[in-house]
């Protein structure tokens, strides 16, 4: 079922009431026909795509399933142990990294606001499709978030694919100071720009973060 008739469908339940996911994630048992997983380093990008993708789509709560693997399962027998964020033995895993840096940029006051709009333009070399989510903060600073719908895994043969990265120009109506964050490698920005009004990226299969100064 396709992401837009199952929110359909949910709307057939809930009418006009907010959608909540309550169990959404990916496991690491790879070889698991009826239920195929994708390896740890996949997961990792994968759930940070998860939840833009689902917040783009109206969902308004959602829940990664689960904290912690069940119980050690060293022999990949039962996928049910490995959809944690955490292994069994306490050590984590990368989505736990990657979940736990895209939180603390993200995070915010819950001071009342109203927000206001960014008018920006985003290009990309040959017109390749990426998504885009646009949020802001209390404190008036923009967080636009780009991905591309793209494929890192093929669950058939199980190899990792190489995603070649895009050229991706956001264009801005004022100069402005901004940065760029990689959540799987860590909180801190990647790169920066000062007083810019036009800032160019290559863009993989990652999800980054740009920053906008008010």
């Amino acid at each position: 079922m396709s992401m837009d008739n199952a929110v359909s469908e949910a709307r057939r339940v809930s009418g006009n009431k907010p959608l909540i996911v309550t169990e959404c994630g990916y496991h690491n048992k790879e070889h698991n026909p009826n239920h195929p997983g994708v390896p740890e380093a996949v997961a990792a990008i994968y759930h940070l795509h998860l939840f833009f993708v689902y917040f783009n789509k109206g969902i308004q709560r959602s829940y990664k399933y689960e904290l912690l693997d069940l119980k050690p399962d060293k022999a990949m027998t039962d996928m049910e142990c490995h959809f944690g964020l955490v292994r069994s033995d306490g050590t984590v895993k990368p989505s736990f990294t990657a979940l736990k840096n895209l939180i603390r940029l993200l995070n915010d006051s819950d001071q009342e606001f109203s927000p206001h709009p960014l008018p920006l333009q985003i290009t990309t070399a040959g017109n390749v499709a990426i998504q885009s989510t646009l949020l802001q903060k209390s404190d008036g600073s923009w967080w636009l978030a780009l991905f591309r719908p793209v494929s890192v895994y093929d669950l058939k043969n199980k190899k990792r694919l190489t995603v070649p990265p895009v050229s991706v120009t956001v264009e801005l109506e004022k100069n402005k100071n901004t940065y760029l964050y990689n959540p799987i490698i860590s909180d801190k920005p990647v790169m920066s720009f000062k007083k810019k009004r036009e800032i160019t990226f290559e863009l993989g299969e990652e999800v980054l973060l740009l920053e906008i100064k008010k």
